[in-house]
């Protein structure tokens, strides 16, 4: 098997190390997950992908903890399946990643991660209580390889990071770091920082709740590889209709003609899904606008040129049935939350 479908064995060792200091037992785990005993003594064995995300699942569930003890408090199992339902519907990754930080902040003060923004590059700076953390290396890992990871799926698109920068000494499987991010990486800095492409943050979520149900049923398996393109009907018709001079105007016989498919089976296979091309194009329409009159301040009569709207009127109209309020209303309550956070 290759090094890619397998996982290292320190990897390995350190969920077996996080799991033996809450009081499990290490050879009874790997009993109940299938796995040969050799892993304790054989620095060399790898695991597939498989027989990793059981274990994981098994350490899950016993510790009652989805950070498996890495942390002072306990994170019950369902957290990052909530964070991901109160992201879902976020205009894009920079919206999601800065909710996803608010939601753990909630959570525990073991941790917390910050995006910050500086010129072409975005980071995301993750920081740990040093009398709290149990073990900082592998915490930093498990944080940087599930923002990559999420953060693509996300999106749609895999997020290739510039540089990694690690508090801690180099450590002698660097190798395998290669291989997991796949960039520049740099040890003994002041912080622990994931940089990358700040256009990432820019780009649309473009996942839906159906999406998200078959992610979260796989889970931890999406963690453990590296993201590829999601070929979901949904997925598809919202990156067409995203790239869209004017998404208003486009037709599903349009969409359907770009998928070299009917319309009839465009919609049969949007309904599979739990969708359908009238709610994609609305969901779309609702967080660009919301995104352009409060993050960017655009006036409302631009936003609704900017979306197809004819009318100012129809765009108010839309927009109350889209969101239960006015622009204006929108546009108040944004800033008061801002004047309240800043």
């Amino acid at each position: 098997m290759s090094q890619r479908s397998t996982v290292a064995n320190i990897f390995i060792q350190a969920i077996l190390d996080a799991a033996a200091r809450r009081g499990l037992d290490r050879p009874a785990l790997l009993r109940k997950a299938g796995i040969d005993q050799e892993v304790l003594s054989n620095p060399e064995m790898r695991l597939s992908v498989d027989q990793y995300s059981n274990l994981l699942r098994l350490v899950i569930n016993q510790l009652d903890d989805e950070l498996f003890g890495l942390s002072s408090r306990s994170i019950k199992p369902g957290s990052f399946a909530m964070m991901c339902h109160a992201t879902i519907h976020c205009q894009n990754l920079r919206l999601a990643l800065e909710r996803a930080g608010a939601f753990y902040r909630l959570l525990t003060d073991s941790f917390r991660f910050r995006l910050t923004e500086h010129g072409d590059e975005a980071r995301i700076r993750a920081i740990y209580e040093p009398d709290e953390a149990r073990n900082s290396r592998f915490s930093l890992e498990t944080v940087f390889v599930v923002a990559l990871r999420w953060g693509s799926w996300l999106i749609d698109r895999h997020i290739a990071p510039d540089q990694i920068l690690f508090t801690f000494d180099k450590p002698d499987y660097k190798k395998e770091y290669e291989a997991i991010f796949a960039c520049n990486m740099q040890f003994g800095q002041q912080y622990n920082e994931l940089i990358f492409p700040r256009r990432y943050l820019d780009m649309p979520v473009v996942q839906s709740p159906a999406t998200l149900d078959h992610f979260l049923a796989l889970l931890p398996g999406p963690m453990l590889l590296r993201y590829q393109n999601d070929d979901s009907t949904t997925a598809q018709v919202k990156r067409l209709l995203d790239d869209a001079d004017c998404m208003a105007a486009v037709t599903l016989d349009q969409l359907a003609i770009q998928l070299h498919t009917t319309p009839q089976t465009l919609r049969r296979h949007l309904r599979a899904e739990g969708s359908s091309f009238r709610s994609i194009k609305e969901s779309l329409q609702r967080d660009k606008a919301i995104y352009l009159l409060t993050r960017q301040q655009y006036p409302i009569q631009e936003v609704a040129q900017h979306l197809g709207f004819s009318e100012p009127s129809a765009f108010h109209r839309a927009f109350r049935k889209w969101t239960d309020e006015t622009p204006a209303s929108c546009i108040a309550r944004y800033r008061a939350n801002s004047r309240r956070t800043g």
